[in-house]
């Protein structure tokens, strides 16, 4: 770790067999000191890449977290309706919140974040306002070909310390119980599931499985 003013970066190396010792590392774990220590926002990552000839080579991806700021309304809505089309229906709901975010997520106390790769959006997810101190974790996702490299987890652990920063004391969220990788991440960060019974009906006919988290 070498610190750069108020910013930090953190870079995992390994080649060949060291390689599957550092992906070991919890990055979401890593993370979390990081910003509760020195409020940091990039994570630079060492993987083992395999090209067609079978050597080893390394590369490094660079993940930065930001708000919402003009202009990310399209990747806001083209993230999030490539993952629900992909494995469900567009509903009501998510036209509404995705096509005026700020309506209905930013102006009621709610918040957008996005993980960016080399200044390209790759992720998002947001907070959005559902009580006193209380937040629901939506509309997270990840660009699909950027999926199953952590960056879902290192994203949501950002918005769960976000989340405390802002002083929540409990985040909720919806999901549905096909996905399973979904779960397990929510699950490693601290999110239990829940009884529905005790829960007012969902918007979402996709939605049946539900969690929460108290900071």
């Amino acid at each position: 770790m070498q610190p750069l003013g108020r910013s930090t970066e953190v870079q995992l190396f390994g080649y060949g067999h060291k390689v599957s010792k550092m992906s070991q590392f919890d990055v979401s774990y890593i993370h979390k000191v990081l910003i509760e220590t020195n409020n940091i926002l990039d994570i630079l990552f060492t993987m083992r890449l395999d090209n067609n000839e079978g050597d080893k080579m390394q590369a490094t991806m660079q993940i930065t977290f930001r708000e919402f700021r003009a202009g990310d309304e399209e990747a806001f809505r083209i993230l999030n309706e490539q993952w629900i089309a992909k494995y469900f229906v567009l509903e009501e709901k998510d036209r509404l919140t995705l096509n005026e975010p700020e309506k209905y997520i930013l102006n009621p106390g709610g918040h957008i974040y996005f993980a960016t790769l080399e200044e390209d959006i790759v992720g998002c997810c947001a907070l959005i306002a559902n009580g006193p101190g209380s937040y629901e974790v939506a509309k997270m996702a990840v660009n699909e070909s950027q999926r199953n490299q952590g960056i879902g987890k290192a994203m949501l652990a950002h918005v769960v310390e976000a989340a405390r920063a802002l002083g929540a004391r409990k985040l909720t969220l919806e999901t549905n119980s096909s996905l399973q990788n979904a779960i397990h991440v929510y699950e490693s960060l601290g999110f239990r599931q829940i009884d529905p019974s005790l829960l007012e009906p969902s918007p979402y006919k996709r939605a049946d499985v539900f969690m929460e988290q108290l900071l």
